[in-house]
């Protein structure tokens, strides 16, 4: 009976190893699914400091086509502004080119009619 019992702890003892053995096992397991989690961890973190930068660099890019859209948009309100007054000088032209045409006009009949006296005389 001694002996029966001794068996019994034995086997109990061998039980109680082996389910040891199995917890370390998973605690292994456990400790290499937690590295990989780290080191996916360390990815992603990776990929969002990434993600800020090119999210900075497309700041700045968009900040300075605004700008350049700005400063395009006051040139072409300039050069509205110069055509307008282009076409108001040549407006103005226009009309001193007809006026000395007109004057030209009158002249060429006054000295027609001048030449027609002289000769009249």
């Amino acid at each position: 009976e001694d002996l029966e019992g001794k068996d019994s702890a034995l086997k109990l003892l061998e039980d109680e190893k082996q389910q040891s053995l199995q917890l370390l096992k998973q605690v292994e397991v456990l400790k290499e699914d937690l590295g990989k989690c780290a080191a996916e961890q360390n990815d992603a973190l990776a990929c969002i400091c990434e993600l800020e930068s090119e999210t900075k660099r497309s700041h700045t890019e968009i900040d300075t086509l605004n700008a350049l859209v700005q400063d395009t948009g006051r040139k072409l309100a300039q050069a509205e502004k110069d055509v307008s007054a282009g076409k108001e000088l040549q407006k103005g032209y226009e009309a001193q080119v007809s006026n000395l045409e007109s004057s030209l006009k009158e002249s060429q009949k006054k000295s027609a009619s001048y030449q027609d006296q002289n000769r009249k005389m």
